[in-house]
């Protein structure tokens, strides 16, 4: 049988899900515009995007 991936019930905690995006974040969307996010990242204008809530 197949152990879970320790990852698989990771929740952010509300400490890191709001506020300002730390320095490894180069670009910042909501919740709703994560595709967008996703694009600009396969387009190589932003290197991580932050999530916000």
């Amino acid at each position: 049988m197949l152990e879970p991936d320790p990852g698989d019930g990771y929740i952010a905690a509300p400490a890191m899900s709001h506020g300002p995006p730390g320095p490894v974040f180069d670009h910042a969307v909501l919740l709703a515009e994560v595709p967008d996010g996703h694009r600009a990242m396969d387009h190589r204008s932003a290197l991580r995007v932050y999530v916000t809530f």
